[in-house]
């Protein structure tokens, strides 16, 4: 409870889009590595999907 309203009931965010908030989080995650990739002379092992 935040200023006398719930956020959070349950364990469910009830003041925001949960789902699009980590399907953003996903994609800014997977730009950044793909950044990381390719400017560095690192090679990092990748886990098959």
């Amino acid at each position: 409870m935040i200023d006398g309203r719930f956020v959070m009931r349950d364990r469910e965010v009830l003041t925001m889009d949960e789902g699009d908030i980590i399907r953003e989080a996903d994609e800014v995650g997977r730009r950044i590595w793909s950044t990381v990739l390719e400017s560095s002379t690192v090679t990092v092992p990748r886990l098959p999907r």
